[in-house]
């Protein structure tokens, strides 16, 4: 095989794989940067390395979703715009935003992982609400204590005066 030709198949699939590697490899770095700032702002929480990864991807969709539409610029952008918005609020843990741009992903992978982290209970994201700092106890007396409320019948009430 010519020298000539052999650099002309390696070529091609080497820009490939470079896309691949970049497409690939660049969101994870960024993820395991994003979850590491997080878990040093946040000890006790458990660590979100899929979900950061999986909005950069969104992100990177949405701009790639604009451009294969080729309707223009307008299009990516509302595109990039649109999926920019979802993975902002899947970063801050909203169900709603996980669940459609895991819809609007288009990716079956993802629609796998999130049934399954939603089967079980969905740990992996919960919304951003604080809970309560009421204790969780019964409100109602206890029956066994008498009360200055409550007095038997006989006693305290009479129909005469």
């Amino acid at each position: 095989m010519p020298l000539a030709s052999f650099q002309n198949l390696i070529g091609p699939d080497l820009i490939v794989l470079a896309i691949i590697g970049i497409v690939i490899g660049v969101p994870i770095a960024i993820a395991l940067a994003l979850n590491q700032r997080f878990q040093q702002r946040n000890p006790g929480k458990r660590p979100y390395r899929w979900g950061y990864y999986f909005n950069i991807q969104g992100f990177i969709g949405g701009i790639a979703l604009g451009v294969k539409l080729e309707s223009g610029v307008a299009a990516m952008i509302i595109c990039a715009a649109i999926y920019g918005v979802l993975a902002w609020f899947f970063a801050q843990r909203h169900h709603w935003a996980w669940i459609t741009l895991t819809i609007l992903s288009f990716n079956p992978v993802a629609w796998i992982i999130t049934l399954i982290t939603f089967a079980s209970g969905g740990q992996r994201i919960r919304s951003r609400r604080k809970p309560s700092n009421q204790p969780m106890k019964p409100t109602a007396p206890d029956r066994t204590t008498t009360s200055v409320f409550a007095s038997t019948p006989c006693r305290g009430l009479s129909l005469s005066r």
